[in-house]
């Protein structure tokens, strides 16, 4: 059964190899205006771990209603671990969930054996016309927002598909996740991180620069930096092969 009941309400989680248990599970977080569908089969068919892609509140298939800050995000997931009486997972996040993984490192240290971070950074800045456009409901800045989270080579499908995902979410979500990622900043924190951390980049990412991804690998004590040469911001779709070689490699460094 995909969907769990947490104290915050009904999240969906697509759940795979529930019975594998050689290794610690993956749990897979989206970014803004997305959903478990953000990940492709490479990292939610991992084999010989329990990979567990979920919808954020709000998002997706999952009840509730989108938050205002990714901490209250980073609370959902730990119910959904509660929920399903999770003693530790490694923890992938991209972009916006790579903000409510890093708060998962902070609020519940014991939950979280490692990080990935994909496409994100300890603080996410929004442009200030493209949030007042949100705010406003204006699906007009949408193309544009799609086109920069793509390499410029990205495959033309992907990206058709992408913008009409984006289409569909509702409003008040949209905004709700960008203003989230604007009042996100972890930057005086992320010493008190204690779990290894790998964060990869896209060297083509336009919305969370390799800049950003660098930054906040000097700002935890045990991290390593990938950047995906011609990866954009959706980097695992668009180079999925090579984002799940760099996941395995660190694996292979830091047995989990």
């Amino acid at each position: 059964m995909p969907y769990y009941v947490t104290s915050g309400g009904a999240l969906y989680a697509a759940d795979h190899q529930r019975k594998a248990a050689q290794k610690t599970p993956l749990i897979l977080i989206h970014g803004a205006g997305s959903s478990h569908l953000a990940w492709p089969a490479a990292l939610r068919r991992w084999e010989g771990r329990r990979v567990l892609a979920l919808d954020l509140p709000g998002h997706g298939r999952s009840e509730g209603t989108s938050s205002a800050t990714l901490a209250d995000y980073s609370q959902a997931v730990q119910a959904l671990g509660q929920a399903l009486e999770l003693e530790q997972g490694v923890v992938v996040g991209h972009s916006m969930g790579g903000g409510v993984a890093l708060h998962l490192a902070l609020q519940a240290p014991a939950l979280v054996a490692g990080l990935v971070i994909l496409g994100s950074g300890a603080h996410l800045p929004v442009n200030p016309a493209l949030l007042e456009a949100l705010r406003n409901g204006n699906r007009s800045v949408l193309p544009k927002l799609n086109r920069a989270a793509w390499a410029p080579d990205a495959h033309p499908a992907l990206q058709a598909l992408a913008l009409q995902t984006l289409m569909d979410v509702p409003a008040k979500v949209l905004y709700d996740d960008y203003a989230a990622c604007a009042k996100f900043d972890l930057r005086t924190a992320l010493d008190q991180v204690r779990c290894p951390i790998l964060v990869m980049t896209g060297s083509l990412d336009r919305m969370t620069p390799p800049a950003l991804g660098r930054d906040l690998a000097t700002r935890v004590p045990i991290a390593e930096y990938i950047e995906i040469e011609g990866g954009g911001h959706w980097m695992m779709l668009e180079q999925p092969e090579a984002v799940r070689e760099a996941m395995a490699g660190w694996f292979l460094r830091h047995p989990r």
